[in-house]
């Protein structure tokens, strides 16, 4: 028996930086990761040309996105994007 639409798994090795990123660049866009990836990439929406810069434009998200990366928390989880845009600030 032949499965249509049958889902496939991929894997990928990000460093520590580059996975932030992803999920803060994803979190400012409201959206997943996953939905992050393939919106940049297989759906032929046109990225920003430089996502560093248009995150830092904003003095609050600046802000909010150094004291992301300088404080020593690690394992938070979210029950929505809803908290996690809360605990942003977003």
């Amino acid at each position: 028996m032949k499965i249509e639409n049958a889902t496939k798994r991929l894997t990928i090795d990000l460093t520590k930086e580059e996975h932030l990123k992803l999920k803060l660049l994803a979190s400012f866009e409201g959206v997943t990761m996953k939905s992050y990836l393939l919106s940049r990439s297989l759906h032929n929406q046109k990225s920003k040309k430089d996502e560093t810069e248009y995150l830092l434009k904003s003095k609050k998200n600046r802000e909010r996105i150094i004291k992301g990366l300088s404080s020593k928390v690690s394992g938070m989880a979210f029950a929505s994007i809803k908290d996690l845009k809360y605990a942003l600030g977003v």
